[in-house]
């Protein structure tokens, strides 16, 4: 509705220049047979010895051109962050708006999260031979339901991504299927593998706010997304000291929506660290 008064307007600002969509540089979408909506950036230039790092980021929808933008930017002076710019594969959904809760739990809670891992491993190989991929630097990226799917995928795939960033993860949704994952995870792990939880400070069970609404105050209550998640950052550093390293970063002030942002610049900064 906004889109027919604006574009008009638009052209009378634009006083008879061109008046276009904006894009993102080197990027491009496409829904698969399956619904899922893929979204690919890639960078300019030639890929560094070892090939190119790969971030892949659920919730495409809401996530991707965030992440995009936040790793291009960093990039900007390797000399000062010692970082380069990622190929960056966003799993999204086709649908209209930002997310839809049914196909987020279909795709990111079990049992549909063994099928999308299974989809994520054929996209790697297929986009491997078009571009130079790194073997080395390959990362997974969610939040919320995302960040429960990027726990499930480590605790069941620990050799399909090099890294996996869980950022404000819904444990709550399923504890039970990460406490039992987390429980098998050392016995899986045939190399070494890095683990990033984040959250923001505003998601602790107890808030310090006293202003927080009382049904907000239940669901923060119930959820308690810091303490699980720096729980499990406890129990898996213990159990796999010498294959699993486990880093965990609280954004204070941030809630689970604001922490968005901040949790995938970190996220982009992690694919590169060591």
């Amino acid at each position: 509705m906004a889109e027919r008064t604006l574009l008009p307007a638009l052209r009378t600002f634009a006083r008879g220049g061109a008046v276009d969509a904006s894009v993102l540089a080197r990027s491009a979408r496409f829904v698969a047979d399956d619904g899922l909506r893929l979204d690919l950036a890639w960078p300019e230039g030639p890929a560094p010895e070892g090939g190119f790092p790969l971030l892949v980021v659920t919730d495409a929808n809401a996530m991707f051109a965030t992440l995009v933008e936040t790793a291009r930017l960093q990039a900007l002076r390797p000399d000062v962050t010692g970082l380069g710019e990622p190929v960056v594969l966003g799993i999204g959904h086709d649908i209209p708006g930002l997310f839809d809760m049914a196909l987020r739990e279909r795709d990111y809670t079990p049992p549909g999260a063994d099928r999308l891992l299974g989809r994520l491993d054929g996209l790697m190989g297929d986009l491997g031979a078009h571009l130079p991929l790194s073997r080395e630097r390959r990362v997974l990226i969610g939040h919320s339901l995302g960040g429960l799917f990027a726990l499930l995928a480590l605790f069941r795939r620990p050799d399909l991504f090099t890294a996996y960033v869980a950022a404000s993860p819904s444990i709550w949704w399923d504890r039970e299927a990460v406490r039992a994952g987390a429980e098998a995870l050392p016995a899986r792990l045939t190399r070494p593998v890095r683990l990033l939880l984040t959250a923001g400070g505003g998601e602790r069970g107890s808030p310090p706010d006293a202003t927080v609404e009382p049904a907000q105050a239940r669901r923060l209550a119930e959820r308690r997304v810091v303490e699980e998640a720096q729980a499990l950052a406890a129990r898996l550093a213990e159990a796999a000291p010498a294959r699993l390293k486990v880093t965990t970063h609280i954004f204070e002030g941030e809630s689970h929506g604001s922490v968005i942002p901040g949790a995938l610049g970190r996220a982009a900064r992690f694919a590169f660290e060591d």
